[in-house]
């Protein structure tokens, strides 16, 4: 595996923040989501999805009341700055996040998939976890969502149950899985 690291989004990181977007880009589907990335899909520009980025940092500039402060980190490749994967980090949870979204969101580029880099992210996602003062954090996945289970328990997370998402871009239930930072 090439050498990586985990650091904050910033305009240095633009053209790769875009190809990593695009890499997600469905025609077919209207919804494009881009996991674990402060929801990426939804600005024209990096410097607005930046912008979000920083306002989503404070309880005090949250664009919506109805979110926690969340940071965001992608996974780069040494080598060429090539953007492996994103992940979203939220100390604290509402209602939602303990039934069904957890902790930690990430992805993976679907060019990158299946070469371990989802366990290295999480793995160092964790560490900024245990930075912060946390000393257990929930993540979760789709049921059939294999892969993503796996880098999961890899990180030594703890199945605790499944719960089914009424939600109308879900529908289906989730893993819940518990990672101790000790």
């Amino acid at each position: 595996m090439e050498e990586v690291y985990l650091t904050k989004p910033s305009l240095a990181f633009e053209k790769e923040i875009l190809t990593y977007r695009d890499e997600f880009h469905n025609p077919d589907d209207p919804d494009d989501h881009v996991p674990g990335s402060n929801m990426l899909e939804h600005f024209n520009t990096v410097e607005a999805w930046l912008n979000n980025i920083k306002l989503s940092e404070s309880y005090a500039t949250l664009p919506d009341k109805k979110y926690v402060p969340s940071y965001a980190y992608i996974l780069v490749k040494k080598s060429n700055n090539k953007i492996l994967g994103m992940s979203n980090l939220r100390p604290e949870l509402n209602d939602y996040l303990l039934n069904f979204a957890g902790n930690i969101g990430y992805s993976i580029a679907p060019s990158e998939r299946r070469k371990d880099y989802g366990k290295v992210l999480l793995k160092k996602t964790l560490l900024e976890a245990k930075k912060m003062g946390l000393d257990h954090v929930l993540l979760t996945c789709d049921e059939e969502n294999i892969a993503s289970e796996k880098i999961i328990v890899n990180n030594n997370g703890i199945f605790e149950n499944k719960l089914y998402d009424e939600d109308d871009n879900c529908k289906g239930y989730v893993k819940r899985f518990w990672i101790a930072l000790i």
